[in-house]
């Protein structure tokens, strides 16, 4: 299965934050999940991602990778990954992890919060 993280404008239990420079970003992801077997349906969300929705790089997870893509083709294969749970989120959670981190997404499931960390 592919998980293809898609963003979207509705709030969702799934938020990425990632940073550039100074500028801090946040996004709401739903994930579309494609057979992996299904390479023309995986061609054309990406596509349909870059055209119609103008994103400059998607993020995809195949099994224990994930891949960052730009417009271009290039890819970035990301293999180390690490959870972190918690049952209460508190600010400084957030300013540790993006001082320490490019990005992550933070998956909402009932009373606990858990951040995915991707690295290459």
């Amino acid at each position: 299965m592919i998980n293809l993280y898609d963003v979207v404008k509705h709030k969702t239990d799934i938020i990425g934050f990632w940073k550039e420079g100074k500028v801090i970003y946040k996004d709401y992801i739903q994930i579309l999940e494609i057979e992996k077997e299904n390479q023309l349906r995986f061609n054309y969300a990406i596509q349909t991602l870059f055209k119609e929705k103008n994103q400059l790089a998607i993020f995809y997870k195949i099994g224990n990778f994930a891949f960052i893509q730009d417009r271009l083709g290039n890819v970035e294969i990301l293999k180390n990954v690490k959870r972190l749970y918690y049952t209460k989120l508190k600010p400084t959670i957030f300013k540790k992890l993006l001082k320490e981190y490019n990005g992550f997404t933070l998956h909402k499931r009932e009373n606990i919060f858990m951040f995915e960390i991707w690295q290459a």
